[in-house]
């Protein structure tokens, strides 16, 4: 809306916006990119022993809003030891935005992906 509205002044006239997926994600931010690495341990009677996730974050330098994907591993599921470590990285970026889940379930689908396997 606000590209609209400056569009239609610069142009002196109504204008109609449209664009693409890809651009309208560019535009308004999305989800913070991450890279995860989960791994499991397990004894012979199938209980989880270790559960490690490290992690990195993307993020603007102007954020302020860390999206902590990590923070999920130890409500989760018991086990007798974690390793979790969560990196944030400043880029120039478009400022992340609200999505439909809270920061946590970048992490929560990885954990689960790496407990199905």
């Amino acid at each position: 809306q606000i590209l609209g509205a400056a569009a239609a002044k610069l142009a002196g006239r109504p204008v109609r916006v449209r664009l693409s997926r890809a651009s309208m994600h560019r535009l308004v931010g999305g989800r913070t990119q991450t890279q995860q690495r989960v791994a499991l341990g397990a004894g012979a009677d199938g209980k989880l022993t270790a559960l490690l996730h490290h992690g990195y974050a993307t993020k603007p330098k102007h954020s302020i809003c860390d999206e902590g994907f990590s923070l999920t591993g130890r409500s989760l599921y018991a086990s007798g030891s974690f390793d979790i470590v969560q990196h944030h990285v400043d880029l120039d970026l478009v400022a992340n935005s609200f999505m439909r889940a809270p920061g946590e379930a970048p992490g929560t689908f990885a954990i689960e992906c790496a407990m199905d396997e």
